[in-house]
């Protein structure tokens, strides 16, 4: 019995600990178009957010990430941070995403 009581804290402690895997994704939009301008401010994926009038600018995906630029929009969840081009927030990098199909 005493062996029993010293474990069940241990099996308390795993199991509350251990929980699935779940990658939160912060925001929803989608990439509208590819920007082809060469000004200094310009170029990158065009990405309306959901609930946001502005639209934003990525240059870059994360590492493994299959967008087909051909097949324009895709939806997407992500989270990102502004990238500090331009003195705008409106370019950002984005940190992880998901298509949504």
């Amino acid at each position: 019995m005493k062996k029993l009581l010293f474990l069940l804290p241990a099996f308390l402690l795993f199991f509350t600990n251990c929980k699935k895997s779940d990658s939160t994704y912060k925001h929803t939009g989608v990439i509208t178009a590819y920007d082809y301008s060469t000004c200094p401010c310009c170029g990158g994926y065009i990405l309306q957010l959901d609930g946001k009038d502005t639209l934003y600018h990525a240059t870059a995906f994360p590492a493994g990430s299959s967008i087909d630029s051909t097949h324009l929009p895709i939806k997407i969840n992500l989270n990102f941070a502004p990238a500090g081009l331009c003195g705008t927030n409106r370019f950002i990098t984005i940190e992880s995403m998901i298509v949504v199909y």
